[in-house]
């Protein structure tokens, strides 16, 4: 999909009945230079498809506009 995060697009796949859904750093970023974004620790452990640790930087709520 072609979303936007405060005014800010990019290509993104969403996993509609995910629990979680990741962002990767390089958005993150993009998007922590035009707004003050809080980040809070994460209560959860994520792990991909290999059962590897993911690293977190924490959990983020944001306001997302797609179509």
């Amino acid at each position: 999909l072609s979303v936007k995060i405060h005014d800010i697009p990019f290509k993104a796949l969403f996993d509609t009945g995910a629990a979680r859904s990741l962002l990767h750093i390089d958005i993150f970023n993009r998007i922590a230079l035009e707004e003050q974004v809080n980040c809070s620790e994460s209560d959860v452990e994520l792990y991909d498809v290999h059962n590897k640790k993911l690293f977190t930087l924490g959990l983020v709520s944001l306001p997302v506009v797609y179509g």
